[in-house]
């Protein structure tokens, strides 16, 4: 068992928004040993405290080890859970072959659906709603001045 680590933003940057993914570093003096299971919380503090985890991660760069924490939880007083702290253990999802799959489709569909990234853009994509928006833009009137090119008018003899 450990100590507990807060996890802040120290720039006032914000964090937990949604669609976003937070990384946070934490320097150790020690190796962390064979992680079993994490505890996690939030303090329920600003306008709209409720928060959904997918996902927990944990590198050690030392030994070179990740550990995957499969949370899946809302963090809310409001939700039908009315828990703020779970305790989760680690998941073998890395050789979870349909989890596996459901990620890449959806990164899939963030990234590269034409329609769908511009609403649902990963946050660190390097392409912005508004070239995406321009993308879509191009390809509409493109396909508009295609159809009046092949365009005729059917000449009936009356």
């Amino acid at each position: 068992k450990s100590r507990p680590h807060w996890l802040h933003s120290l720039d006032n940057y914000p964090t937990m928004q949604r669609s976003n993914d937070d990384w946070f570093i934490i320097f150790t003096p020690q190796n962390l040993g064979e992680l079993q299971s994490i505890h996690i919380w939030h303090d329920n503090y600003g306008t709209n405290p409720d928060w959904y985890c997918q996902e927990i991660i944990v590198t050690e760069v030392r030994n070179n080890k990740l550990w995957v924490f499969e949370v899946e939880q809302w963090f809310s007083i409001r939700e039908s859970t009315r828990n703020i702290e779970h305790t989760i253990y680690t998941s073998n999802s890395l050789n979870n072959w349909t989890k596996k799959t459901r990620k890449n489709v959806e990164m899939g569909i963030r990234e590269n659906h034409l329609w769908a990234s511009v609403f649902i853009r990963h946050p660190r994509s390097p392409i912005t709603r508004c070239q995406r928006l321009s993308v879509m833009l191009c390809t509409i009137l493109c396909l508009m001045l295609s159809s009046m090119m092949f365009y005729e008018k059917v000449h009936t003899n009356e």
